[in-house]
């Protein structure tokens, strides 16, 4: 008779196809072709909706695109549109649609940012660089280090005057000598040569100079004076030493010479009197 349909979740010939239960609200699907008369449900595919959303869609009728960044690139859940295994890294958020906040960056978002970015920037949400490059005084891949010492500014391409008092370092982030400048120099870096400053400098050594100019040769005067001295008195020590040594050989002389000039006189008529050489006399005893 053929003269009913097929029950409800069955279509086809001989009513033996079993529908698929993804028409929306749970309705039967068609008893001859199977479709879903009314629609699928969310995340399936018509006519039968038997189907899955194509990668990259999900929703209603599959109208709407994922919108996310899933972790290593799979595809949103054909129905919610959220990523089941989770956000990329530097993406929050059930869909992963959202960067993670101002300051933070990474997996998770769960790392924070450095800071020193450039213009108070934040850095990067994927990678935690500083795209707009790294404030004043700062370097590095993530702006996390400090310029090193005689080195200042932008990317720390500023050079130090090297002027700086006491050989202290400018600052890192402007250049400039906090603590002053060494002689001769001015301006917040101590960049400038000033002329000035070193005449000021020449003008007042220059009385210490004099001083030292005009005492020196006084100095030298009197220690010349002084060795003339010591040598005079040196000298004069030294030539009563020689005149002593010599008086005794004379006198010896002396005396030696006045015995033979008695030994030649007849013993009987002279004697000899023994006295000091400039007082020496002979007496005569000789008889007439």
């Amino acid at each position: 008779m053929c003269d009913k349909e097929c029950e409800n979740g069955w279509y086809g010939e001989n009513c033996s196809q079993k529908c698929v239960r993804n028409c929306i609200n749970n309705s039967t699907c068609n008893h001859v072709t199977g479709h879903c008369d009314v629609g699928c449900n969310v995340g399936w595919r018509r006519p039968k909706c038997e189907k899955e959303c194509e990668s990259g869609w999900y929703g209603e009728n599959c109208s709407q695109q994922c919108v996310g960044s899933c972790r290593d690139n799979s595809t949103c859940n054909h129905v919610t549109g959220h990523c089941d295994v989770g956000c990329d890294v530097g993406w929050t958020g059930s869909m992963c649609n959202k960067e993670c906040e101002n300051g933070w960056y990474g997996e998770n978002c769960s790392q924070q940012c450095i800071g020193n970015c450039m213009n108070n920037s934040t850095c990067n949400h994927v990678t935690g660089l500083c795209d707009a490059g790294c404030d004043f005084g700062w370097t590095g891949s993530i702006c996390d280090k400090e310029c090193p010492p005689g080195h200042f500014g932008t990317e720390c391409m500023g050079n130090c005057s090297g002027n700086c008092i006491n050989n202290t370092e400018c600052d890192p982030i402007n250049g400039e000598c906090s603590d002053g400048c060494i002689d001769g120099y001015i301006g917040r870096k101590c960049e400038n040569y000033t002329a000035n400053n070193h005449l000021q400098f020449k003008n007042s050594i220059q009385p210490l100079l004099l001083i030292i100019g005009f005492s020196a040769p006084v100095v030298v005067n009197a220690f010349f004076i002084a060795c003339t001295c010591t040598l005079i008195r040196h000298w004069k020590k030294s030539s009563r030493k020689r005149s002593d040594k010599a008086d005794v050989p004379i006198s010896l002389r002396a005396m030696s010479y006045a015995r033979r000039e008695v030994a030649s006189i007849e013993p009987d008529h002279y004697q000899y009197v023994d006295l000091p050489v400039k007082e020496m006399c002979y007496q005569n005893m000789s008889f007439y």
